[in-house]
């Protein structure tokens, strides 16, 4: 068996528990033990002198009060100084994101040094249970990552545990063709013309469209002015021609009182903001074919899933899901056309504000067109270098050597 080397007074000791070494020392003339988290003698001696490095110095912490709430409450702060777009607040003002919210009631009372691998992926297995999206999950999980490196940044924490991530599906491949876009502006109704046409001519966001003021809309420069977007950047989106005769037709029906670009007249007459159109949108383009409303199946019984009667005596209805074309799809197919005329990445980052390519490649889908066009460049490349020997295979004609399936 292992046993400890003895040491001299002050330099604290080591010793086993299982095949871990553990450590004992003094703070401020109080006993603390805790683990090292290593099995190898000389690595333990390593931890344990730079503990009692960091007592000499002061900068020692006790990280075994510190509990989950304390970790969500530190980030929240975080999110809040960084004026972080994505952060809401609820009706008593408490700042809140929807990613953390998923693990409030999970960690809720957890001791930081008790969440590891194991209690993450119990979390994990829950969220799948609840029918949450790998994507949904792996940002709960890196919410939490950050909760523990801001932690071990003002030295609450001495460990950092691995945070298991699930693979995420692939980015959606959704664009409208010109075609398509056409006939979608004309079937929608007359307060959704606009914001389709804005977002099909500029790339910009559901809530950006829908949030401008005839502030924002400089006409003797022809661009649209964004002071404070997504990335906490503001920025300028020229016009097209479509777009401005669309701004312009839409600025001569404006009424007094309402100051938004994208406005919708309510029963009385009276000019409104733009809600949510999830329900007009999807009968629109399950008409024309660019989407559907899908029956939801239950993956254990096999049978169609109902939804709750809204009255007493109400039959209730076959729940559907909606598959298909959505706005932001009008983002993608505009960052995809500029890829395939060509335009400057950085200009086009710039106007759809995208701070990296990564993020922007996502949108970019690839154009069968134009791989066929590099495959001519090929072809006729070997053609002018190495002669013509098309539909022959080591000078043999492909005809004398038929291909068998």
């Amino acid at each position: 068996m292992t046993t400890a080397t003895k040491r001299a007074r002050g330099e604290g000791r080591l010793f086993l528990r299982g095949q871990t070494w553990w450590c004992q020392y003094y703070v401020h003339g109080v006993q603390r033990r805790e683990s090292t988290g290593e099995t190898d003698e000389k690595k333990a001696g390593k931890f344990l002198r730079k503990c009692i490095g960091e007592v000499a110095a002061g900068i020692v912490h006790d990280s075994r009060g510190v509990k989950y709430e304390d970790l969500r409450d530190s980030f929240l702060e975080d999110c809040a100084m960084a004026e972080l777009k994505s952060l809401r607040r609820n009706s008593k003002g408490e700042p809140y994101l929807e990613a953390v919210r998923r693990m409030d009631k999970f960690f809720a009372g957890c001791r930081a040094v008790e969440i590891d691998v194991d209690l993450m992926r119990k979390f994990q297995r829950e969220l799948k249970t609840n029918g949450y999206s790998n994507a949904s999950i792996n940002r709960s999980i890196a919410s939490l990552r950050k909760m523990f490196t801001l932690a071990a940044r003002d030295g609450k924490l001495r460990h950092l545990p691995f945070f298991p991530m699930l693979k995420e599906s692939k980015p959606r491949q959704g664009t409208l063709t010109r075609d398509k876009y056409q006939l979608l502006v004309d079937a929608l109704p007359s307060y959704l013309k606009l914001p389709v046409i804005v977002g099909y001519n500029s790339g910009m966001r559901r809530a950006e469209i829908l949030n401008l003021t005839w502030k924002n809309i400089k006409w003797m420069d022809r661009v649209i002015e964004i002071p404070d977007s997504k990335n906490g950047e503001s920025r300028a989106v020229p016009f097209t021609s479509e777009m401005e005769v669309a701004l312009k037709d839409q600025f001569a029906k404006r009424q007094v009182g309402c100051d938004r670009v994208c406005y919708r007249v309510n029963r009385r007459g009276h000019a409104g903001p733009v809600g949510n159109f999830r329900k007009p949108w999807y009968r629109v383009c399950a008409r024309l074919g660019l989407g559907a409303m899908e029956p939801v199946i239950d993956t254990v019984t096999g049978k169609p899933v109902l939804e709750r009667p809204r009255y007493a005596h109400s039959k209730p209805k076959q729940k559907t899901e909606y598959s298909g074309l959505i706005f932001h799809d009008l983002r993608r197919s505009f960052i995809t056309d500029a890829e395939h005329a060509g335009a400057a990445r950085h200009e086009v980052m710039a106007m759809s504000g995208h701070k990296t390519e990564s993020v922007y490649k996502r949108y970019a889908i690839g154009n069968r067109e134009r791989r066929r066009a590099a495959l001519a460049q090929i072809e006729d490349y070997r053609a002018k270098k190495f002669g013509d020997n098309s539909g022959t295979i080591e000078g043999s004609p492909m005809q004398d050597n038929p291909v068998v399936n």
